[in-house]
């Protein structure tokens, strides 16, 4: 059984796992080239019997609550005004959020591709009384899929060292000290070195 315990919301999560391993259509969940894994469609959680799911920003709103949650959570706090990263409009990027039955942003983060073998994960945010509940993880293994389908091998990212506990546990091992944002974060470089796309999906069988 998997979903959030309503029978509607198992029958539909089982759908999407049925047509993401039968079908390997891009609507199964999945991006150019195939769908996610089945273990990570069995960790979809949902609301009101709804799967919840990352996807990319599309709309004008989208981009707007992305981006809202982003300052929320990761400059406000430190007084610092809205905006994106100096730069960020021309990265080859992959922006992924996760949205309420409202559409206003829950978590959100984004995978900067920084060459064929090489990208960065960045921006990760969960709003206030949604986190513990996987979200992040969800964003995370949508961005590594996207890593994957690019050929990319390793990611690294600059952990905040209150999750660096979390990153470990998806894998990510620490390479050393990172930058000291706004005089007072701390942030902790790690590192993952990415399993071929098949073979996390064998895995999951």
């Amino acid at each position: 059984a998997v979903g959030c315990g309503r029978r509607s919301c198992k029958v539909a999560v089982s759908a999407v796992i049925l047509r993401c391993r039968d079908v390997n259509v891009a609507a199964a969940g999945g991006g150019r080239g195939g769908c996610y894994p089945r273990r990570w469609a069995t960790q979809r959680l949902c609301t009101a019997g709804i799967p919840m799911r990352p996807r990319s920003p599309l709309t004008d709103a989208d981009w707007a609550s992305y981006h809202d949650l982003r300052w929320r959570v990761l400059r406000a706090p430190w007084g610092q005004p809205p905006g994106g990263d100096p730069g960020e409009a021309e990265e080859d990027a992959v922006h992924a959020m996760i949205t309420d039955k409202s559409g206003k942003a829950i978590a959100v983060g984004r995978i900067i591709i920084k060459s064929a073998s090489e990208a960065q994960i960045r921006s990760m945010a969960t709003a206030e009384g949604h986190r513990g509940a996987g979200w992040g993880r969800q964003i995370i293994e949508y961005l590594e899929h996207a890593a994957r389908q690019r050929g990319v091998a390793t990611i690294f990212l600059n952990s905040r060292d209150v999750a660096a506990g979390f990153y470990a546990k998806l894998g990510y091992e620490v390479i050393g000290e990172g930058p000291t944002l706004f005089g007072v974060v701390r942030h902790t470089v790690m590192r993952k070195q990415l399993a071929a796309e098949n073979d996390v999906v064998n895995a999951a069988e």
